[in-house]
């Protein structure tokens, strides 16, 4: 088993219980809306990449479609498949522990791929993207969804190790023109891109990620610098309990050529 792939079932394992997917009512509309003007209801059928807790194919299912999640982690497929129940989605929604990968789909069968907040987790998201692709009818979409680093080699700079020690299971963050790179190189067409901004309290957004108690003052040290040198990526602000980090979130919606 390869390393990555160990760190993400393990951490996974041990976040399954109180993971809920970061899951603003805003975004989920606006995804619900994508979906919806793309033509995806009943009848249809979605693969989610990466399904984890269910939080990505709830708008789908809400839609009427039909949602197959691949996952690596039996804990969060227990703890999917609960919230699915609590939202009344589960009649429509099946897991396959598989590794994204390699998917055991036949090519086309799909009207749409997703994957949400899962590549920066990933060794070779080239690979899971061409697997996306190629799950997905002519004519169907595929949307990526993720936190992203930026273009500049300097900023990255600033950012990358501190924020691999806040999450371990992080490989790598694209940029913005990586991911879109991905569709390009697919020959998918995008359609759409939204950036969104996330304001999250610095102690939560430890908390989310099960961050070490031992590393937490060097973060926040080193995330305050960043604060008070201005310019970074990533816009803190606030003192003491009100210390927050603004994340920028790329979303993109590409339609596969007929």
């Amino acid at each position: 088993m390869d390393t990555a792939k160990q760190r993400n079932i393990e951490t996974f394992t041990r976040m399954a219980e109180t993971y809920g997917g970061y899951y603003s009512d805003a975004e989920q509309a606006r995804l619900g809306a994508m979906a919806e003007r793309v033509g995806f209801g009943e009848g249809s059928w979605l693969v989610d990449f990466g399904m984890g807790t269910g939080t990505s194919a709830k708008p789908f299912l809400a839609a009427g479609g039909n949602v197959v999640g691949l996952d690596l982690t039996p804990a969060m497929a227990v703890r999917g498949r609960e919230r699915l129940r609590e939202w009344g989605l589960e009649a429509n929604a099946r897991y396959v522990m598989a590794n994204a990968h390699d998917a055991p789909l036949a090519a086309g069968a799909a009207d749409a791929a997703i994957c949400r907040h899962t590549f920066h987790h990933l060794e070779d998201p080239k690979k899971v993207f061409a697997e996306m692709a190629r799950a997905v009818r002519p004519g169907g979409h595929v949307f990526l969804i993720d936190y992203h680093y930026p273009d500049e080699e300097e900023e990255r700079e600033k950012i990358e190790e501190l924020d691999r020690v806040r999450e371990p299971t992080i490989t790598r963050h694209l940029s913005g023109k990586e991911m879109e790179g991905l569709f390009y190189a697919e020959g998918i067409r995008v359609e759409e891109t939204v950036v969104d901004r996330t304001d999250t309290p610095f102690d939560d957004w430890m908390d989310l990620a099960k961050t070490s108690p031992d590393v937490f003052p060097k973060l926040r040290a080193a995330f305050e610098a960043l604060r008070d040198q201005g310019g970074s990526w990533y816009e803190e602000s606030g003192e003491g309990a009100e210390f927050s980090v603004i994340r920028k979130r790329l979303t993109i919606l590409g339609q596969k050529p007929d």
